[in-house]
């Protein structure tokens, strides 16, 4: 169905739930947000709760909670654990995150992890695309499935935690593994790898575009938040001390595969998906990422990654190459 947005409107009638939804076609409606949760809602009047028994609460304790966790732009973790499992699980429905939906205009979400203390009414993404004419729901429960919190209020109790360090750490949480020494796919990774180091130590803008099939918005230098912004117009970046520092060492890892439906065919012996990540200065302690949410480039970390990949459907082969430039990090531990 075809969705001609037309405009924005609030419902905020009594006995029903107050969504910001938007017009597609006659009767017709697409939910932007949910803004259930009232002023009234405050931590002084809401239940406390721990994360892990929020998306259980009972009816009278969902319609304003308190919950302590970790939150960054419409996500919320149970703590720095509870991030690195979420993560891990991509868009699956796990326990220890929350989406976060709410009155933006008097509460703004932080730009990299923080410890906060939410408040507001919980709900199911679910529950959101469940009414009569709901088309699609945006925001966070129109990528990942499970349970979010509707805000009221909000309060930033610490500073961005450090990440995690260590191949402890690493296979605690599972999702990277060293690929064996005899791996068939080595030889492809590095070369694609090294390769695309090459087109971006060229400094030719335009033919990096081209190489990597970027679109538009990803190819314009003066797009904020673009890749060829990111990756040739930030001093400083990872990318920019990939361009000019002495490169010897490239590490690769694969991740865990991830559990097949039943009826899923079985996983091709020619696919692949790894991140190969290059060490940026020196240091000989174990400072590589433990898991793909770290190998996310932001400027202070100490290597520079590219996730590499390849998927048979249907016969067809299909390559990729990401190179990530997340801000919303995690911080750099001291060295």
């Amino acid at each position: 169905m075809r969705a001609a947005l037309v405009m924005a409107m609030a419902l905020a009638l009594p006995g029903h739930a107050a969504m910001a939804q938007e017009r597609a076609e006659e009767d017709d409606f697409i939910v932007i947000n949910d803004t259930r949760a009232t002023e009234d809602c405050t931590p002084d009047t809401a239940y406390r709760m721990s994360f892990a028994a929020a998306p259980g609460a009972t009816e009278s304790e969902r319609h304003c909670l308190t919950v302590d966790g970790l939150w960054v732009g419409n996500r919320f973790y149970d703590g720095i654990d509870g991030y690195y499992r979420a993560e891990a699980a991509g868009s699956e429905p796990v326990t220890s995150r929350l989406g976060v939906y709410g009155w933006w205009a008097r509460v703004e979400p932080p730009d990299t992890p923080a410890p906060a203390r939410l408040t507001g009414r919980v709900g199911d993404c679910r529950d959101l695309g469940s009414a009569p004419n709901v088309i699609m729901v945006s925001g966070y429960c129109h990528y990942v499935s499970g349970g979010y919190i509707a805000l009221g209020s909000a309060e930033i109790t610490g500073p961005t935690p450090y990440r995690l360090l260590g191949a402890q750490a690493r296979a605690g949480i599972g999702q990277l593994l060293e690929p064996p020494l005899d791996w068939a796919h080595r030889t492809y990774v590095e070369g694609r790898v090294w390769t695309w180091l090459e087109r971006l130590r060229s400094n030719d803008i335009t033919a990096y575009a081209e190489a990597m099939g970027l679109g538009s918005y990803a190819a314009d230098p003066d797009e904020p938040g673009s890749d060829i912004q990111a990756l040739f117009r930030e001093p400083g970046s990872v990318f920019d001390r990939l361009r000019n520092e002495r490169v010897d060492t490239l590490r690769i890892w694969l991740f865990a595969p991830r559990e097949r439906d039943v009826d899923e065919p079985p996983v091709d012996p020619t696919d692949l998906d790894a991140v190969a990540c290059f060490r940026l200065g020196e240091w000989t302690d174990d400072r590589w990422p433990v898991a793909g949410v770290d190998a996310d480039n932001a400027p202070e970390r100490p290597y520079a990654c590219v996730a590499v990949g390849r998927e048979t459907y249907d016969g067809e082969i299909e390559e990729y190459l990401d190179v990530p430039h997340s801000r919303r990090s995690l911080a750099e531990p001291a060295t």
